[in-house]
């Protein structure tokens, strides 16, 4: 019961950042419906992965790494997304000014956001710990 309230704790709080950092990042260029449904495809997508990550057995700092990039790359991935379909679609922009721009409304949110997640999930994985 515990590990269930772990995993459910963990989704809603990756729900809930992916959601804000999306929205913080590309306000300028959000939908709240589009948003939402965005956060929720790419939470279970990370849920998964942090699953899967906090199941291989190696080093713990290790694993802070590989969730650190998973992280990012998809939270960037998102908002250069929204970016081309939102602003990029609507002029003519280059790959590599789409890349800047993103990385220019993108690295404050998704910097923040990525240490208050995994501090978050550090807490709530010391205190299932404490309780089991």
């Amino acid at each position: 019961m515990i590990r269930f309230k772990k995993t459910l704790t963990l989704f809603i709080l990756i729900f809930l950042f992916t959601f804000i950092q999306s929205y913080w990042s590309m306000y300028v260029f959000q939908n709240t419906v589009d948003t939402i449904f965005i956060a929720l495809f790419f939470s279970v997508f990370l849920i998964l992965i942090y699953s899967i990550i906090n199941y291989l057995k190696i080093k713990k700092s290790f694993k802070l790494i590989l969730k650190i990039v998973f992280t990012v790359s998809i939270w960037f991935f998102m908002n250069l997304d929204t970016f081309r379909v939102k602003e990029s679609a609507w002029s003519t922009y280059s790959f590599d000014e789409e890349i800047y721009y993103t990385i220019w409304f993108s690295k404050y949110p998704i910097i923040i956001l990525i240490s208050l997640l995994l501090f978050l999930e550090n807490k709530i994985s010391f205190n299932s710990f404490l309780q089991e």
